[in-house]
């Protein structure tokens, strides 16, 4: 199976987002993406970007999980992942590892709640997992919090819970040595540091932290091929990851 996951910027720059998704969905069976929106763009129209992704992706079924409710402010923010629709899943859901829903103040990033997405299936007679994470965002650095740290605690306590083989992708917006970082990777491999990835970031990103993106395995993941695509489709790069 192939997954390709990537922060898409709240496609900022959504025809070219779109073309190369549309290259990459003949081989993915699934999409993870982060910093989903519906927004209103500068003329007052709703512009819905999971709307336009669903539609270039016909063969996929499209799940959203949002962090913020268009109804409760301008914008609509979450996380969304496609699956090809002839690969059968058992369980979709989303879990909040801090604050809760809708609970943005003035449209301040700050204070936007975090969930995990996570869907859960079978191939070939083994269980997966795959979590959907993008973490708390403060404008000040990637390094530990007492929210960071909190947070993680509560994603462990969710991934402890799951039985089946867990795969977690996506912007966890923190650096590789945090204890942050530890908490969530304990017991995990981490595929950026495993294969030494020296950045996760194109031009588009002006500061010296070029690390935000990750992909942690359970060690009974077959891992057949991994990569960090270089790209410019967002300010993030894509990690595609192929096991069996």
């Amino acid at each position: 199976m192939k997954i390709v996951c990537l922060n898409i910027w709240k496609g900022k720059l959504l025809p070219e987002l779109v073309a190369f998704i549309q290259s990459h969905a003949p081989t993915t069976d699934i999409f993870c993406f982060q910093e989903m929106v519906t927004s209103l763009d500068s003329s007052g129209e709703r512009v819905d970007v999971f709307g336009i992704i669903a539609k270039s992706l016909p063969g996929f079924q499209g799940f959203f999980e949002a962090a913020q409710d268009y109804e409760s402010g301008l914008v609509e923010e979450g996380l969304a992942i496609f699956v090809k629709r002839s690969d059968p899943i058992d369980k979709e859901g989303d879990f909040f590892v801090y604050r809760t829903r809708n609970a943005m103040i003035n449209d301040d990033g700050r204070t936007l709640g975090r969930n995990i997405q996570f869907m859960q299936f079978s191939k070939s007679g083994k269980e997966f997992a795959i979590i959907n994470f993008h973490g708390l965002w403060t404008g000040d650095g990637r390094g530990d919090t007492p929210e960071r740290i909190g947070q993680s605690q509560k994603l462990k306590a969710f991934l402890n819970l799951i039985q089946s083989a867990k795969i977690v992708c996506g912007d966890f917006n923190l650096s590789r040595d945090t204890q942050s970082m530890a908490i969530i990777e304990a017991g995990m491999k981490n595929l950026i540091k495993e294969h030494h990835i020296t950045s996760t970031r194109n031009r588009f990103f002006e500061y010296p932290d070029k690390f935000a993106g990750y992909i942690l395995v359970d060690p009974d993941v077959n891992i057949t091929n991994f990569q960090v695509i270089q790209n410019e489709v967002s300010d993030h790069l894509p990690l595609v990851l192929e096991f069996e």
